[in-house]
């Protein structure tokens, strides 16, 4: 009989093997994420007896001063699919996030096809970011060399998003540098700038940067790249040419959804 639980750490050692299963991921990355992000994250499993056969991962967050998480690793055995276990096990992870004390469920479908998918819980697709094209002349012409700034990850986040953006801890910050390092993305880390970014054919695609301002992100891109185009992923605004970029679900009667919400660091 197949059964739903709150992992712990005596189940890791599957959790790993099922995670390496279902995605493409290096053995390295995979301890990275289990290693990094234990401590702050709620897994949450089905067992097939004493099997781990399904898993998902509640990775905590905040959005506008209330306790949220970042939804993710959502994974089951190949020969467990289309049995409906996946469905059973967000409903039990979602209850037991709602138990404490979450108010916001986030999380970015791994293709468009699972919006419909994810919908049917309730989420709902009012994550937005805006994709922004320079060249490096545009860039040299708005850098910042002058100013001197000195802010933590949590006010670097504030001073660029302003509102509606899943805030991460410092914890979370390191992991996404070491994890996306492995994968050969560049991180930017500095007490005015984080971004990550990857970068080939002459063009650098920043898939997430928080600044003191965009002036400060042009010169530290500039800094860490030799690419002459930029793409930079960020909060869309609401006269902004804005894209889906991800969904999410209240899980309190009483809480409104915010409008276009920004995840920022995203995973699988």
């Amino acid at each position: 009989m197949i059964k739903f639980f709150r992992a712990d750490k005596n189940d890791v050692a599957q959790l790993k093997k099922l995670w390496l299963e279902c995605f493409d991921d290096t053995e390295e990355a995979t301890d990275l994420f289990f290693d990094k992000n234990w401590r702050w994250m709620r897994a949450f499993c089905a067992k097939d007896k004493n099997k781990v056969i399904s898993a998902l991962y509640l990775i905590e967050a905040a959005l506008n001063g209330c306790k949220a998480h970042y939804l993710c690793g959502a994974s089951t055995k190949s020969d467990y699919r289309k049995r409906g276990i996946m469905a059973g096990l967000i409903d039990f992870a979602l209850e037991a996030a709602k138990h404490d004390g979450d108010k916001f469920s986030v999380l970015m479908p791994a293709n468009l096809s699972l919006y419909d998918y994810y919908a049917g819980f309730g989420y709902m697709a009012q994550c937005f970011a805006e994709k922004r094209i320079f060249s490096r002349d545009e860039l040299l012409a708005v850098c910042d060399c002058s100013s001197e700034y000195n802010y933590n990850f949590e006010q670097l986040q504030a001073v660029s998003f302003n509102k509606n953006f899943l805030l991460w801890n410092n914890e979370y910050r390191k992991f996404a540098c070491d994890y996306y390092r492995l994968y050969g993305a560049v991180a930017i880390s500095t007490n005015d700038c984080f971004a990550l970014f990857e970068e080939e054919n002459g063009c650098a695609e920043v898939f997430y940067a928080v600044s003191a301002n965009e002036g400060v992100l042009a010169k530290r891109l500039l800094e860490n790249s030799s690419a002459e185009r930029f793409i930079i992923i960020g909060k869309a605004n609401e006269n902004s040419n804005k894209e889906k970029y991800g969904m999410i679900k209240s899980l309190d009667n009483n809480m409104k959804i915010p409008n276009d919400v920004f995840i920022g660091i995203t995973l699988m």
